[in-house]
């Protein structure tokens, strides 16, 4: 393992990457045009960094410091940013991030990572093993998901989301007190849950293992363990019988092997 770039000092000159001189990137990366690799980040073997990605963006409290200047010993963007970066950010084996993408600093993400392009990934977040983000997807600081993942729509601060469920909506916050920076309970989705489409998931609730909330549909209450709910606000429209979570437990069964 050696630090990056060292040896892309010359490469980097046409492709207008920047790696910096704190961050180590191991060997066989493969890393587009335009990329920004900040401080304290860490990338693992076998990975794929396209065009124009950000990792280890600064966070919310780092912009504090650097929009007040502190420490500025350098008239260079990138370097006066990297002073400013304390939190490591990492990227584990056998993962992609596609174009567009931007990571925050803090970000933990685990290996066989698939993330979309355009995505957006805040400060502090975890994503486990074999997650994939969709494209344009929004997530916030401190949202921890789980392995085999599928996640899409905006996840709000502080969500949580259990392994092998598939978030295709959206989680908000009441908002019910309009002072920025208020921290407010978050929903938190147990395991094998399927979330669909523009599906909005309000507040501290608590979606139940092996759930499904059908698209569209508003939450505002907690879901039941292996139910489905759907409508505005969602309610109870069945309980699961024990042949429709049959093909989830088999899948489920096999994927747990991998983890």
């Amino acid at each position: 393992m050696k630090l990056y770039h060292k040896l892309h000092q010359i490469k980097n000159l046409t492709t207008k990457n920047y790696i910096s001189p704190k961050a180590i990137v191991s060997d066989n990366v493969i890393i587009g045009q335009n990329v920004k690799i900040f401080a304290n980040s860490f990338i693992s073997p076998n990975t794929i960094i396209e065009d124009n990605v950000i990792i280890g963006y600064p966070s919310t409290e780092s912009q504090t410091e650097i929009r007040r200047f502190a420490n500025r010993d350098t008239n260079d963007l990138y370097s006066f940013y990297d002073n400013n970066i304390k939190a490591k950010t990492s990227i584990n084996s056998n993962s992609i991030v596609r174009s567009g993408a931007i990571i925050y600093e803090g970000s933990q993400i685990d290996k066989y990572f698939d993330c979309g392009h355009n995505a957006i990934i805040r400060e502090n977040t975890s994503v486990k093993s074999n997650s994939f983000i969709y494209p344009n997807t929004l997530i916030g600081r401190d949202v921890q998901i789980g392995a085999f993942c599928r996640i899409a729509g905006t996840i709000c601060n502080r969500t949580k989301v259990g392994n092998f469920s598939a978030m295709l909506g959206h989680t908000v916050h009441k908002f019910q007190i309009p002072i920025p920076g208020l921290i407010e309970l978050s929903p938190v989705i147990g395991e094998g849950v399927t979330i669909g489409r523009e599906v909005v998931i309000i507040g501290n609730v608590f979606i139940g293992d092996f759930a499904t909330v059908i698209t569209n549909s508003v939450v505002t209450k907690n879901v039941n363990d292996k139910s489905i709910y759907g409508g505005i606000p969602a309610r109870l429209v069945k309980k699961k019988t024990d042949d429709e979570l049959k093909e989830l437990f088999d899948y489920i069964d096999k994927k747990r092997k991998e983890l």
